[in-house]
């Protein structure tokens, strides 16, 4: 499983998810920092990555078809349930 977390996830989270193998990136890493939601998880979706979010606003996305992400990305909110687009 490869992973991107968000912003409001702290980078050492992504520094301790590569300690026990599970390959992870975390936004600041790749200059995403600031970049708005639907951005990251195009991002996530071209890499192959499952985005982890704290930010709930996340899901606007799928109840906005002109916005939407295509239906094989994957995102785990806060509330720690995997939602596929």
């Amino acid at each position: 499983m490869k992973l991107l977390l968000d912003q409001g996830l702290h980078r050492s989270a992504a520094a301790r998810l590569r300690h026990v193998g599970i390959d992870t990136i975390h936004v600041g890493e790749i200059d995403m920092f600031a970049a708005e939601d639907l951005d990251i998880l195009q991002w996530g979706r071209e890499e192959e990555r499952v985005v982890v979010t704290l930010d709930a606003a996340s899901t606007r996305y799928s109840h906005s078809p002109a916005r939407a992400i295509p239906p094989s990305s994957e995102f785990v909110s806060k509330d720690c349930r995997p939602r596929r687009w």
